[in-house]
């Protein structure tokens, strides 16, 4: 007796039995001649489901990581470049401006001790932000990259803004270092700032400045920052005022 067989669809792979479904073959009829016994014989065969129809997925579905995706990362920061008003004879090459992500073509301070102002949120709009914050001891390890689209008031297209940050600092801190990179239309090639100055502490009623696992809202002040490709020593300018907002940094 020969079982019936799934058609082969080419090498290696097999149709499957349609869900649910009961084949009956009658495979043969035998008269015996005294008595007469009338035989049937009957072989069934019968597939199973799967809830997915696809054995590879019996797990269930997963993202691409192997797991749930989480909040995209978001920030926003508005940063003051301007000249070094206690070191007689230096300038400030990009001009004195704000630097603002979600860049503003207004210009001005868009973020603040007490507002967040717009936030870029990582892919959408043109905008990138890679951050993370996590313990490191008693304190917290900050590092983050936060890019926006640019445009002139034609709404044509400039260099895009990009700034990037790192510090260890703890609840409640203030003048924790650590170093700062900015990169616009203006300044044209990278500015560091090393070292800086960051704060987590609020200095007035009111002020939201902190520091969470993920999430950090913080001041920081560049007493020097400036073109490190530069050989004009003169050549040098500074964060007189800045803030950031960082969430979802996990």
């Amino acid at each position: 007796m020969r079982r019936a067989r799934p058609r082969v669809l080419s090498e290696g792979t097999v149709a499957p039995f349609s869900s649910g479904l009961v084949y009956g073959t009658i495979v043969g009829m035998i008269l015996f001649s005294r008595p007469v016994h009338l035989v049937f014989v009957v072989f069934i065969a019968a597939c199973g489901s799967s809830s997915s129809g696809d054995p590879g997925d019996a797990g269930g579905r997963r993202g691409d990581s192997g797991g749930s995706v989480g909040p995209a990362a978001q920030g926003a920061l508005s940063l003051y470049l301007t000249t070094k008003s206690d070191v007689p004879g230096t300038f400030c090459a990009p001009v004195t401006h704000w630097i603002n992500v979600p860049f503003a073509a207004s210009g001005g301070q868009h973020t603040t001790a007490t507002n967040k102002g717009a936030l870029a949120i990582d892919g959408e709009g043109g905008m990138a932000v890679s951050c993370k914050i996590e313990s490191a001891g008693p304190k917290f390890a900050v590092s983050a990259t936060l890019k926006s689209p640019a445009t002139d008031s034609t709404g044509g297209a400039l260099n895009p803004v990009l700034v990037s940050l790192a510090t260890t600092i703890g609840p409640d801190e203030s003048g924790a270092t650590g170093h700062v990179g900015i990169l616009d239309d203006k300044t044209a090639t990278e500015y560091l700032g090393d070292p800086c100055s960051f704060s987590v502490h609020p200095m007035v009623n009111g002020d939201q400045l902190g520091i969470a696992a993920g999430h950090a809202w913080a001041s920081v002040t560049c007493p020097t920052i400036r073109d490190p490709l530069s050989n004009d020593t003169q050549a040098v300018c500074q964060i007189a005022t800045g803030y950031f907002l960082l969430e979802n940094c996990l």
